[in-house]
């Protein structure tokens, strides 16, 4: 059973670019742990800028779509954040 969780135990993924740019940060290890950490860098260099018109929505992959959004909602608050981040730019 992927879907029930330890009563005392919550597993979540991280928020936001921190959740998918490196899976182990740091200078000596960025170069062998890079998921898009070279694609948000170079988003970056051309002008997007990060929480206004750059960010990701990590997910839990354990889950099938619809315990995502009965126990995160995750599906509305990732629209909510479009929605958000299409207003501001």
């Amino acid at each position: 059973d992927s879907v029930t969780e330890h009563p005392s135990i919550e597993v979540r993924p991280m928020e936001g670019i921190a959740g998918v740019d490196y899976l182990t940060p740091g200078t000596l290890t960025n170069h062998v742990s890079y998921v898009f950490g070279p694609v948000i860098n170079a988003l970056k260099k051309v002008g997007y800028r990060e929480g206004i018109d750059l960010d990701a929505v990590p997910y839990d992959w354990r889950l099938p779509p619809t315990e995502l959004e009965r126990r995160d909602r995750y599906f509305t608050k990732t629209m909510r954040k479009v929605e958000e981040m299409y207003e501001r730019g």
